[in-house]
C-alpha cells in the first residue's frame, strides 16, 4: 500500500522537480527514484538467509532518506540508528532487535563485526530494481528504539498500516494544500523525523535537509529557514525556544505558513511569543512512539493555552481510572489510544507489551496505555495534565530516568543511584544523585564518562551530587522531597564566594546568574558548564547576553555548549574575541 502510493506520486511528478536540497545541491525526484532503485538493488545481492529486518545507520543526507524509502518499498523492518549515539548502545540495539543486514558506510564498518552489510559509499552495482511487486508483505514498518525502564532502551514496533493512516490523517487534519517546502532538523532516531521525510515525500514535498551543524546551531537554522523561504516547519517546544533566543523576533520564521510543534509540553509564554510574532498556523501536536509519531492535533493559533486536541482519524481517546474505567468529562485520567495507530508491541518484551497494551473492561476496546493524565474539556479537546511515572521528556526525547540510573549502577565504585527532573518545563535538566561503596573514591567526571559511553547525550545529567545518607520516608521509600532540599543545601555549600580567576569572568557569570534566574556565588573557575546546568538552550541566552554586555559576537561554529567544557574556557573565548574586536 505505501509502496503504491508512492509510485503514483512519482508518477504525477515532473523528474526534475525538487525532492531533496541538501548543502546548496538540489535533487531530484528522478533522481530520488534512481538512489531508491539502486539501493534496493544493493540491498538484494547481499548475502544472507533472510531480509526481514535491517539497521540504517548512515550520516545525515539524502541517500538515508533513499535508503529509507528502499526499505519501504522492499517492504523490510528497518531499524534507525544515529551513528553518533555510544557505540555500546549502537551494539545492544543491533543485538535486541536482531537486525539481517545493515545499510552504512564503511567508516562505520567496525561496529558490524560478522553481520551482513552493504555500504553506500562503496556501491557494488549501477543495476536498479525498478519492480518492487516480488517482495513478499511485511506489516512492520520499523523499529523505533526508546529509552527504558530496565537500563536499556525497548524497540517499538511500528506497523505499515499505522504509518499509513497517519500519513493520511495528518493531511486530513492540518490544510497543507499550496505549500510544499519543509524543514528537516529532526535527528533519524526520532520518531518524528518521519514527518519531515517520509511523510513528507508521500505529499510530494520539497524536503530542505538540514546538515548536522546546521541543526543544532540556531544562528545556520535561521539562515537555512529564511534563505530557502521554508514553508512548514516541525519543531519541538524546546527546538522552537533555542531558535527564539538567538532570533527573538522571529525574523526567520516570515515565510513559514505552517507550525507544528510537539513532543514536550508546549509553555503558554513561547505560544503568547510566536502568535506575536509570525503569522504562522501553530499547531500542537501530541503522540507516543507507540500510537506512530503525532495521534493529536490542535490548532493554537486562536487559542490563549495550548492543549492537545482532538485525535486524527481512525484514532479513539479513552480518559480512564485506575480500574481503566472512563472518567466523566473534566476529570483528570490516564490516556488510552485506540485504532489503527497501534504499534505492534515492544520487541522481544511480551510482558512489557501487555502492560501496556490491554482491552478496557467496559466495551473491549483494544489501547494502548499512554501512563500521560489529561482531562476531556467541554469542548471535546484534550488538556495534558503530567506523567503518572518517572517518564519525562527533555528537548523532545522521551527519557526513563531509571535507564540513568541503572547504568551509573554497573559503576565498580557506586552502590546506589536516583535521577531527578529539576526546574521549570524551559529549564528543565537532569540531577544524578549517588552513594559510593564507602572505600572507594571517583570523580563527577569519571562518571560523566561512564555514562557518555552508554548512553546518548541527550539523556546525560546536567549535575552529578554525591549523597552517602539517602532521606527515607516512614514505608522505606527515598523521600524524594527531602532529596530535592538536601540537592539545594549541597549545591549552596559548593558555592562560595571568591574573587574572579580570570578576564571577564564576572561578566560571564552575571549572564549565567541572569539566565538560569538561580544565585551561584562564584564557583572555581574550572566549574563545569554542565554542573551549572547549562544546556544548548541556556547557553544561546547567556551567549546573546554576553555579545549585548560586552560588544562582541561568537563565532557560528561556536555557538555549542558542548564546545566549552568549564567557565574558565569561555572566560577564554570571549577574552580571544573582544582583543580581535580592538
Amino acid at each position: 500500500m505505501l509502496q503504491s502510493r508512492f509510485s503514483q506520486m512519482i508518477l504525477h511528478k515532473k523528474k526534475e522537480q525538487t525532492a531533496i536540497k541538501f548543502l546548496g545541491n538540489k535533487l531530484s525526484y528522478d533522481w530520488l527514484q534512481h538512489c531508491i532503485n539502486r539501493i534496493a538493488k544493493e540491498i538484494s545481492m547481499i548475502s544472507c538467509p533472510a531480509k526481514q529486518t535491517a539497521a540504517i545507520v548512515l550520516d545525515r543526507s539524502p541517500e538515508m532518506i533513499a535508503a529509507i524509502m528502499a526499505m519501504l518499498q522492499m517492504k523490510i523492518t528497518f531499524v534507525p540508528i544515529d551513528p553518533n549515539f555510544p557505540k555500546e548502545r549502537i551494539a545492544w540495539i543491533l543485538q535486541d532487535a536482531q537486525v539481517d543486514f545493515i545499510v552504512s558506510q564503511m567508516k562505520y564498518k567496525p561496529f558490524f563485526a560478522g553481520i551482513p552489510s552493504c555500504f553506500l559509499d562503496r556501491p557494488s552495482t549501477e543495476e536498479t530494481i525498478d519492480d518492487y511487486s516480488q517482495f513478499a508483505g511485511n506489516p512492520l514498518a520499523y523499529a523505533a528504539y526508546t529509552s527504558g525502564t530496565s537500563g536499556n532502551p525497548k524497540g517499538v514496533l511500528v506497523t505499515r498500516k499505522g504509518l499509513a493512516n497517519f500519513i493520511e490523517g495528518l493531511a486530513k487534519r492540518i490544510h497543507f494544500e499550496g505549500l510544499h517546502r519543509i524543514a528537516c532538523f529532526t535527528t533519524v532516531s526520532f520518531d518524528i523525523f518521519f514527518v519531515e521525510s517520509i511523510a513528507a515525500l508521500f505529499y510530494g514535498w520539497e524536503i530542505v535537509l538540514a546538515s548536522e551543524e546546521e541543526k543544532d546551531n540556531p544562528r545556520k537554522m535561521a539562515k537555512l529557514l529564511m534563505e530557502e523561504k521554508v514553508e512548514i516547519l516541525q519543531l519541538t517546544p524546546s527546538r522552537l525556544q533555542l531558535l527564539y533566543n538567538y532570533d527573538s523576533q522571529l525574523e526567520s520564521l516570515k515565510s513559514v505558513k505552517i507550525l507544528m510543534v510537539g513532543g514536550e509540553t508546549f509553555p503558554d509564554s513561547l505560544l503568547k511569543c510566536v502568535k506575536q510574532k509570525t503569522n504562522a498556523k501553530i499547531y500542537n501536536m501530541y503522540g507516543p512512539t507507540e500510537c506512530t509519531i503525532w495521534a493529536t492535533v490542535s490548532e493554537l493559533t486562536d487559542k490563549e493555552y495550548p492543549d492537545i486536541g482532538k485525535p486524527l482519524p481512525n484514532i479513539g481517546v479513552w480518559v480512564v481510572d485506575d480500574t481503566l474505567r472512563p472518567v466523566p468529562t473534566g476529570q483528570i485520567g490516564e490516556l488510552c489510544l485506540s485504532g489503527a495507530c497501534l504499534a505492534a508491541g515492544y520487541h522481544n518484551q511480551e510482558k512489557r507489551t501487555a502492560q501496556s497494551f490491554c482491552h478496557l473492561p467496559e466495551n473491549g476496546m483494544f489501547v494502548y496505555r499512554t501512563g500521560d493524565f489529561v482531562r476531556l474539556l467541554p469542548s471535546g479537546d484534550l488538556e495534558y495534565v503530567g506523567r503518572k511515572d518517572n517518564q519525562i521528556k527533555l528537548h523532545g526525547y522521551r527519557i526513563e530516568l531509571e535507564e540513568i540510573e541503572h547504568n551509573l549502577q554497573d559503576h565498580p565504585a557506586i552502590e546506589r543511584a536516583i535521577a531527578l527532573a529539576e526546574g521549570t518545563e524551559d529549564q528543565k535538566q537532569i540531577v544524578l544523585t549517588y552513594s559510593r561503596i564507602k572505600e572507594k573514591k571517583v570523580r563527577d567526571s569519571e562518571l560523566r564518562l561512564w555514562l557518555k559511553n552508554r548512553i546518548p547525550d541527550y539523556m546525560l545529567p546536567a549535575r552529578y551530587v554525591e549523597i552517602q545518607d539517602y532521606p527515607f520516608t516512614p514505608n522505606g521509600k527515598v523521600d524524594r522531597k527531602a532529596l530535592e532540599s538536601l540537592i539545594e543545601k549541597k549545591t549552596a555549600e559548593g558555592h562560595e564566594s571568591r574573587a574572579p580567576a580570570c578576564d571577564h569572568e564576572q561578566e560571564i557569570w552575571d549572564a549565567i546568574q541572569s539566565v538560569r534566574n538561580q544565585s551561584y556565588g562564584r564557583p572555581p573557575a574550572e566549574t563545569t558548564l554542565m554542573e551549572l546546568g547549562i544546556d544548548s538552550l541556556s547557553f544561546i541566552r547567556i551567549a546573546v547576553r554576553l555579545e549585548e554586555t560586552l560588544g562582541f559576537e561568537f563565532e557560528d561554529r561556536m555557538l555549542d555548549y558542548r564546545l566549552f567544557e568549564t567557565v574558565r574556557e569561555l572566560s577564554d573565548y570571549v577574552s580571544n574575541q573582544l582583543k580581535k574586536c580592538t
